[in-house]
């Protein structure tokens, strides 16, 4: 009895999934009546889509299908997690992912007591039952029930490290994302410092635990790295809250030094959606916060208020601004210039520099620096490599080359690798076709190239939820 109470209050708890149902709204009618797709319509769907699945798989049909009923027990959130043959259904309709199909696997309300079964994960261990059972498979799933388990065990390790032990292990943590976000797809990234941040709130909800700087700079360093990939992906509301975020953590960690770095580094989201004079006196501020601690903003800012100041048009300041930049990296520790997101290599340096360059017109000197730093750059670093490589089409644009600017930006947008196609690169793209003159743009290969360009903002915009240009 006590096990049938808990399931009917479990299904008497259970929300409906508005994400699929405005998924359902958002299509028409196939009928053409100009209505809401129905729910037998997308059941109708679905079926034919689990007919070619079953057929590309070469297996038999194990579940009856779908029928309107079913998809109105998923709209009511019954079952939060369908299984893995109708999700791959769905999202094959949709052409979305679980989580935007609004799909959960189930866990109770609060954290196991303890004494607690720490491996008692019965959604994970189900999945694993049945990825164990046969070949195939839904992979996400099983790689997702697998990190759970893992995570259990770090929750059960924990109970007995020390304060300093996870606070150490949770440091490594950034330290790792801090290398990684210069390589992995900006989504990917998201979502594994998430995962993170999870962590960290775990770990001050353990009972007798201290909110100390420690955490709360930890969680400023992870908060400011999603929004930079926020940034890169076009989301801007997202960005302009993570920042926000990122700001509010630093203050609580009463670091000046981390104050000073995630003001200046909040700087990006305005200077690539389109207000520089924010930007500026972001830096300027960073630049107040850093006085005279040894720390990436004080390289940083500067060189982000010379790009804000070229971006505005005002040359004269933006090189003051860079000369400034030149002279605090020249005097930077070695943490400072270390290649990460919190600090300001020799590459990354030369990227900004030419960036500048590009934008006060100085196009020769900005393709000799460009060049120094694409001999440092690595081919798996692609979205600075890509972003010099649109920097010189400008120049090209700008010369009276379009046709060569044309190819070198088609080029350079069709090169990058899945999950690297955000609008950052888009904009930025726009901006060099922006350097030709009005007859330079209606050349064929200068509009194709455009309207290439423009199809990629808006399908990266859709893809990450942005509502802005990129960065």
């Amino acid at each position: 009895m006590a096990r049938q109470g808990a399931m009917t209050k479990q299904k008497k708890d259970r929300k409906p999934n508005q994400k699929l149902i405005a998924m359902r709204l958002s299509r028409l009618s196939p009928s053409g009546s100009g209505r809401p797709l129905s729910r037998e319509e997308l059941a109708d769907a679905c079926n034919r889509i689990l007919e070619r699945i079953y057929e590309r798989q070469e297996r038999k049909r194990r579940w009856a299908g779908f029928n309107a009923s079913y998809i109105g027990g998923l709209e009511l959130g019954e079952p939060a997690w369908p299984n893995a043959d109708y999700r791959a259904a769905l999202r094959e309709f949709f052409g979305s992912t679980d989580t935007e199909l609004g799909f959960y696997i189930d866990r109770p309300d609060r954290a196991p007591e303890i004494g607690a079964n720490p491996l008692a994960v019965e959604p994970s261990e189900h999945i694993l039952h049945q990825g164990s059972m046969r070949a195939g498979g839904d992979i996400g799933a099983i790689l997702t029930a697998t990190d759970q388990v893992r995570r259990r065990i770090e929750d059960f390790l924990d109970r007995d490290a020390t304060f300093a032990g996870k606070v150490s292990r949770l440091q490594n943590g950034v330290d790792i994302h801090a290398q990684d976000v210069l390589t992995v797809p900006p989504l990917e990234m998201v979502s594994r410092i998430g995962l993170d941040i999870l962590d960290t709130l775990n770990v001050l909800q353990l009972p007798g635990m201290a909110r100390t700087r420690e955490l709360h700079a930890v969680l400023a360093k992870l908060a400011v790295l999603t929004a930079d990939e926020m940034n890169v992906v076009g989301n801007v509301h997202a960005a302009r809250a993570w920042y926000a975020t990122a700001m509010a953590a630093a203050d609580r960690s009463e670091v000046s030094e981390l104050r000073a770095d995630v003001c200046a580094l909040s700087a990006m989201m305005p200077l690539y959606h389109g207000n520089p004079a924010e930007a500026v006196r972001l830096t300027q501020r960073a630049r107040q916060l850093a006085g005279g601690n040894k720390c990436l903003a004080n390289p940083l800012a500067p060189m982000l208020e010379a790009l804000a100041r070229a971006s505005q048009g005002d040359r004269r300041r933006a090189k003051d601004a860079l000369s400034d930049a030149l002279r605090s990296y020249d005097n930077a520790s070695d943490d400072v210039r270390s290649e990460t997101a919190f600090g300001l290599s020799l590459r990354r340096r030369l990227f900004y520099e030419g960036r500048i360059l590009t934008k006060i017109s100085d196009y020769h000197s900005a393709g000799a620096v460009h060049q120094q730093a694409l001999e440092l750059y690595p081919e798996d670093v692609v979205g600075d490599r890509t972003i010099i490589k649109l920097d010189s089409a400008a120049a090209l644009f700008a010369r009276a080359d379009p046709e060569h600017g044309a190819e070198v930006v088609s080029t350079a947008l069709r090169a990058l690798p899945n999950g690297h196609q955000a609008s950052i690169f888009a904009a930025i793209a726009s901006e060099a076709i922006g350097k030709a003159g009005e007859n330079t743009r209606a050349l064929p290969a200068v509009r194709s190239c455009l309207e290439f360009v423009n199809d990629l903002g808006r399908q990266s915009r859709a893809s990450s939820g942005g509502q802005g240009s990129g960065r």
